[in-house]
């Protein structure tokens, strides 16, 4: 048991880690979609690409935050 405590701790720390990664560089996406509007001459496709990354980035966070909650979800049954 002891053991796959520690896995789950291990699994939820790393999702943790990865779920802050997604979120800086979503926020630098954000800024960087925001700066290339302010610039004059850019062509609309900037931005667009950069709001699909945006909204990847998202549905990745989301994804994650499900594995999260079963992960949650396993450890409190196996508690």
């Amino acid at each position: 048991m002891a053991d796959g405590n520690l896995n789950f701790s291990s699994a939820k720390s790393g999702l943790g880690e990865a779920m802050d990664d997604i979120f800086d560089v979503r926020a630098a996406l954000m800024g960087a979609q925001a700066l290339s509007e302010k610039i004059s001459g850019v062509g609309e496709s900037v931005p667009r690409i950069l709001e699909k990354a945006c909204e990847e980035l998202r549905r990745i966070a989301g994804l994650l935050d499900e594995v999260e909650l079963a992960i949650s979800n396993r450890e409190k049954e196996h508690g």
